[in-house]
């Protein structure tokens, strides 16, 4: 999908969005192959990295964000089974101009709000934005746009079990 993105940004080259989900759905047949083949816990994505599996009777919740000068921020989430089975998965483009850590937390409070009102009560978190996952795993505080938005994800992990 990094592809498609690519010649959208770059080249300015259109993809028919059916071809895109065709391929999402054929990437998730395979991974739901792969982890019913694979039975354990660690599981190769297609990126090359590791997902983990959360705990029987936990979800995962991976959340992204992307921004784009003079097109806005898109966020996205999928959240899994313990079993790898993807529960939900959803995307939004939003027409606002955020630094990529606010556009993930964002996509965190988003999202866990989400996940909440889908009646998940234990939930582990995961975002690529070092940064972020840093200062919440820290309970960091401060007065910038930033920490409101912290405190916001502080507020809503009141409604959970979560792991960071």
């Amino acid at each position: 999908m990094r592809e498609v993105r690519n010649k959208w940004v770059f080249k300015k080259v259109k993809v028919d969005v059916f071809r895109v989900v065709r391929r999402v759905e054929e990437l998730m047949r395979e991974l739901n192959d792969d982890m019913s083949v694979a039975g354990e816990q660690e599981v190769c994505s297609e990126g090359g990295g590791r997902w983990l599996r959360p705990e029987v009777g936990w979800v995962k919740l991976n959340v992204d964000a992307g921004v784009k000068e003079g097109w806005g921020l898109g966020i996205g989430a999928v959240c899994r089974d313990s079993e790898g089975a993807m529960l939900w998965g959803m995307t939004e483009h939003r027409c606002a101009t955020l630094e990529p850590s606010m556009a993930e937390a964002e996509a965190i409070l988003v999202y866990m709000n989400k996940a909440r009102r889908r009646g998940c009560s234990r939930i582990v978190v995961e975002s690529d934005c070092k940064v972020l996952i840093d200062a919440l795993q820290l309970k960091t505080k401060g007065r910038s746009d930033f920490y409101l938005l912290l405190d916001d994800i502080y507020s809503i992990c009141n409604d959970f079990e979560i792991v960071l």
